[in-house]
């Protein structure tokens, strides 16, 4: 988000949006891992709605890591939205660096209320478009498409009749 999107945002209403309990389709447009002034590490992810009424409105999911059980939850949580790497996370910046990554992921979670939190569990996600496809450059592909043809045809002896 550029800071003139974030400078602009920053002036309307806050949107107090906390979504229904089950399942949501979501996508992950930031987040951001951060030490608090009392030392403990966090991390959200912000998430928007996909589909129904409330499709385009966003919501976090805040997660802390300073009692054991809570952030094992938190780390399946984090690779289930598909973070990447996690053996190289070393520190917070680590952390933040790889969530900020996830952006523009596809990802389904289901909204639980317990005690007047929000508990959030993921069930699956899916890579942006763009990461899904082969890191080959365009050109190159095109280039060993044609090889191949090329490869086949002179295999063949460039006879088009089929042998049997």
């Amino acid at each position: 988000m550029s800071f003139k999107e974030m400078w602009d945002k920053a002036g309307e209403d806050a949107d107090e949006y906390e979504p229904a309990a089950g399942g949501h389709k979501v996508v992950i447009v930031g987040g951001s891992a951060f030490t608090s002034r009392a030392g403990d590490d966090y991390c959200k992810v912000e998430l928007q709605e996909l589909e129904g009424e409330n499709a385009g409105r966003r919501f976090e999911h805040f997660m802390g890591f300073k009692h054991e059980t809570g952030a094992r939850i938190n780390r399946e949580a984090l690779l289930s939205y598909g973070l990447k790497a996690p053996e190289e996370i070393t520190d917070i910046i680590d952390l933040d660096a790889a969530i900020k990554a996830l952006e523009g992921t596809m990802a389904e979670v289901t909204v639980r209320y317990k005690d007047g939190y929000m508990n959030i569990s993921v069930s699956g996600s899916r890579p942006p478009a763009q990461q899904s496809f082969s890191d080959i450059p365009d050109e190159a592909a095109e280039e060993f498409k044609a090889a191949g043809k090329a490869s086949f045809a002179s295999a063949a002896g460039g006879d088009d009749s089929v042998p049997f």
